[in-house]
């Protein structure tokens, strides 16, 4: 067999000349990043997101405060479609998510976020509600408009906002590379092969058989109420007693009272400080009688000399021994006055007194008189008590004490009221009702009706069948259609990049939009 020759300077150039047109396009045109190679698709799916959620809000779906709801709550709730990019995945439904606030009486601030793949987005817009009063209008006019406004006292009339949105553009280059063959060779992923004439039928290929899954659809059941019938029995006996108490012996017992004697217990004291001697007691005191006096004196001292203007006399225990007398003029008002007294000298002598007392007829002298100690006897005092051993007071010295007197207690039977078990009372004896509520059991669905639900499981299956997926040659032999050709020859294949230049367009609120270019194009929506 003729191998033929490859022309490898040849093919470096058409590779070269595809690598600097690439550069070109690089240079001219900006590339966007990948995530916004699907902007266009994610502008349309946020716009009809939007679109659905203000719809399902301002219809009858208001809060009384804030309410957050992801796009798989309002796909359960039927209010939007699920949301597929342009690679069929779909859109996030947790991330995805509308919240509404009440601002005021009348207003609700809205926000919208929708995250697909690596592109999110959001919007705030405000709603606002006109409440509708038209007096000219009869009063059965006006009941039906109150039926038709909404829970919160407003009209379905939305105040429109308006919004401004930009057009952005972006240009990219989509490359795809092929492989070609000089003729006479058959091409096998990157290479040429020239078949011989060795042939065979190539084997088909099948993909496995599977199922998909999906979460069912559930319609959660509601609540009814039953009724049963009460339950009327024989109570416990009812034992009570007309008076008195029960014992424990299942006998009434009633209290009685009766007279005793009291106890009685006699008690002896005498007076204060008295002793008690058998029935008498004995009193102590003592009997005074004046001490006799002597009185004697100490020899005469002498104490000190005094200067008087009188004379002084001798006492018991003090004496004035006279030195001699003077004249002094005692006038000091002036220099003639005069008067002249007589002035006294002298010196003075002390004794002192010496006292003593004498019992002569006995007995302890103290403080000048005389004790002598004495004795007296009366009869001791007696006092007869009385009281009662159940600690109570007698009375005319008798004790009231409490019998006990038993009899039979009365029996009685009442009519007992109850519900079966797991059922609620309301009332009580004959006008007692039973019931309790019962929940209907949850159903399940599949919104797709291609799949069938599992009872036991709720969730929803789909078998996907075997699919022919291509075909397989054996070892040496390269695929061509449906037939296997022998190899005879295996060289590298020619590359050949064919560059397209797409442009996409988009609407955004935002003035500077990641990837994109701003056009001058403006527009102003209602929202």
């Amino acid at each position: 067999m003729e191998n033929k020759r490859i022309n490898w300077i040849k093919i470096g150039i058409e590779v070269l000349a595809v690598f600097v047109f690439i550069l070109l396009l690089v240079w001219l045109f900006p590339f966007g990043s990948k995530k916004d190679n699907k902007g266009s698709n994610f502008g349309d799916n946020f716009d009809t997101y939007r679109e659905s959620a203000r719809k399902y809000y301002t219809e009858k779906n208001l809060p009384a405060d804030s309410e957050k709801l992801t796009l798989q709550d309002l796909i359960d709730k039927k209010a939007v479609k699920k949301l597929y990019d342009k690679t069929g995945k779909s859109c996030d439904t947790e991330k995805s998510y509308t919240r509404i606030t009440k601002i005021t009486d009348n207003e609700y601030q809205l926000r919208i976020d929708l995250t697909c793949g690596n592109e999110s987005d959001y919007v705030l817009e405000t709603i606002k509600f006109e409440t509708k009063n038209d007096d000219n209008k009869d009063n059965t006019n006006n009941n039906t408009a109150n039926n038709n406004s909404n829970n919160n006292g407003y009209s379905n009339t939305i105040a429109k906002t308006k919004l401004t949105q930009y057009r952005y553009y972006k240009k990219e280059v989509i490359k795809n590379t092929t492989y070609k063959c000089e003729d006479g060779y058959i091409l096998d992923g990157k290479y040429c092969v020239k078949a011989s004439k060795n042939t065979a039928k190539a084997t088909e290929k099948y993909s496995e058989e599977k199922t998909l899954t999906m979460e069912a659809t559930k319609n959660v059941g509601g609540t009814q109420t039953i009724y049963a019938d009460v339950i009327v029995s024989n109570g416990n006996p009812q034992v009570y007693c007309e008076k008195g108490t029960l014992g424990a012996d299942n006998k009434c017992h009633s209290k009685g009272t009766t007279q005793i004697d009291a106890e009685a217990t006699t008690r002896t004291w005498c007076d204060n400080g008295d002793t008690p001697s058998g029935n008498k007691c004995i009193h102590s005191y003592e009997d005074s009688y004046a001490a006799t006096e002597t009185k004697s004196y100490s020899d005469w001292k002498y104490s000190h000399s005094i200067d008087v203007t009188s004379p002084k006399a001798r006492n018991d225990n003090t004496d004035y021994a006279l030195k001699g007398t003077y004249l002094k003029n005692e006038c000091t008002t002036s220099s003639t006055c005069i008067n002249y007294v007589t002035h006294y000298k002298y010196d003075v002598y002390t004794r002192s007194i010496i006292t003593n007392y004498s019992c002569p007829n006995g007995g302890t002298q103290r403080n000048g008189r005389c004790y002598i100690g004495k004795t007296s006897e009366y009869d001791i005092h007696r006092s007869t008590d009385y009281y009662c051993k159940d600690g109570s007071t007698p009375v005319n010295k008798k004790c009231t004490i409490t019998t006990d007197i038993p009899y039979d207690p009365v029996i009685t039977y009442t009519k007992e009221y109850k519900c079966p078990e797991g059922y609620d009372s309301i009332g009580s004896g004959t006008s007692m009702v039973c019931y309790k509520q019962v929940k209907d059991n949850d159903t399940y669905y599949c919104s797709d009706a291609s799949y069938t639900l599992d009872t036991k499981t709720n969730k929803c299956y789909k078998k996907v069948p075997r699919e022919l997926i291509g075909y397989d040659c054996p070892s040496g032999y390269t695929l061509n259609g449906t037939m296997c050709y022998g190899n005879a020859e295996r060289i590298p294949a020619k590359p050949w990049t064919i560059c397209t230049i797409v442009t996409s367009y988009t609407w955004n609120s935002k003035t500077v939009l990641e990837g994109w270019t701003r056009t001058e194009g403006t527009r102003v929506i209602e929202i």
